[in-house]
């Protein structure tokens, strides 16, 4: 058996065991274990449980078997630790690259927005005991405890120091002057990203991503541009 389908099968356990009914109403459908293309064989998990079962899947099938946005918000916003929390992240760092390469910014949207409002829909609905009942573990003092040693770690973790190092090149690059052509083939030169962005209407991820791969991107509507940084 492998991980993946242990943690489904331990969420079942753990829902008879609480007296919670987890269906398609309430529930997201994990495939496992393995993936849709793979198995028809499955079970209904709570949104959470699904992004953990997900970033162990990837690990078992080495590829990605997660929304990327959908286990991110999980990561940083996660009511409970597992013991192997902080290998979800590097699970997830490895994977996600993949996963948002191959959507569409608008799918993308599309399907963090339908997600969302899904999950405001359900814990509206949850009566003020089960919400408690919910939470109640989070305030004994040993998960007080192993929340601290988590939030420490993570804080003193090698995986924080380069996101932070990656963030603030970014930055840096975003104040750099920029050299515009259009695809008439004029020329125009502009203080920063930012700048540049708000006179052309292009996104500064798309300019900034140019002036750094020498490439325009494959939309349709901004071919011809290119950037680069001066």
């Amino acid at each position: 058996m492998l991980p993946n389908e242990e943690v489904a099968l331990a969420c079942r356990a753990y829902y008879e065991e609480q007296g919670l009914i987890v269906d398609k109403t309430n529930g997201q459908f994990a495939h496992s274990p393995l993936t849709r293309k793979e198995c028809n064989t499955g079970y209904y998990l709570l949104w959470e449980h699904h992004q953990h079962q997900g970033l162990l899947q990837s690990k078992d099938l080495n590829k990605c078997c997660f929304f990327a946005p959908d286990t991110k918000k999980w990561l940083l916003t996660a009511d409970y630790f597992p013991d192997d929390f902080f290998e979800l992240w590097n699970i997830y760092d490895q994977y996600s690259g993949w996963s948002l390469k191959n959507m569409s910014p608008l799918t993308r949207s599309k399907a963090i927005e339908n997600r969302t409002k899904g999950l405001r829909e359900f814990f509206s609905k949850l009566s003020f005991e089960e919400k408690k009942k919910r939470t109640a573990h989070l305030q004994t003092p040993e998960m007080q405890q192993k929340k601290g040693e988590a939030v420490s770690k993570a804080l003193n973790s090698r995986s924080l120091e380069k996101r932070k190092s990656h963030a603030q090149k970014r930055v840096a690059s975003l104040r750099k002057r920029v050299e515009i052509t259009f695809p008439s083939g004029r020329v125009g030169v502009y203080p920063s990203v930012a700048f540049a962005a708000t006179a052309t209407g292009i996104r500064t991820t798309c300019i900034s991503r140019w002036a750094i791969s020498g490439k325009t991107m494959s939309e349709k509507k901004y071919k011809g541009f290119s950037a680069r940084y001066l």
